[in-house]
């Protein structure tokens, strides 16, 4: 039902993000995002590191779509103009917090969305068309 694109933005202070994510459903309720497009204060990032080739950061990738928070500890790092961008949660952060390490710690604001497949979505407009033509036959009986 879901496409296996996420769309996604963050924020804190002096910075900001948001682009499209590229995941496959792990069927647990989480997501292994493999790919990215989208900025960070107006640079484009330009890859999902993918998992174990970074010792610098404890990372794996993951979006939970359905709970919250989205992110967990390691999250999802991020390249951009020749860095990275880590972005997860921190149950110890501010009482629990999303965050961004780079290199840092920083506390954010973030938030991910599903978004719907073209086939779905018509899929979806054409019962609904058909279950009108139903109702309307039964109207004028």
């Amino acid at each position: 039902m879901w496409a296996d694109t996420i769309h996604f933005t963050y924020s804190g202070s002096g910075f900001s993000g948001a682009g499209t994510l590229t995941a496959t459903d792990q069927h647990d309720g989480s997501w292994l995002v493999t790919d990215v497009t989208g900025k960070q204060n107006g640079i484009p990032f330009t890859a999902v590191e993918p998992l174990g080739t970074n010792p610098s950061y404890s990372y794996d990738n993951l979006v939970f779509l359905n709970s919250a928070p989205q992110l967990d500890l390691f999250g999802i790092l991020l390249s951009w103009n020749g860095g990275d961008v880590n972005l997860g949660y921190d149950s110890g952060l501010n009482g629990g917090s999303y965050a961004l390490w780079n290199p840092g710690e920083s506390a954010i604001t973030f938030k991910a969305s599903a978004t719907p497949e073209p086939g779905t979505l018509l899929m979806l407009g054409t019962g609904v068309l058909g279950l009108a033509g139903v109702i309307r036959e039964k109207l004028r009986l």
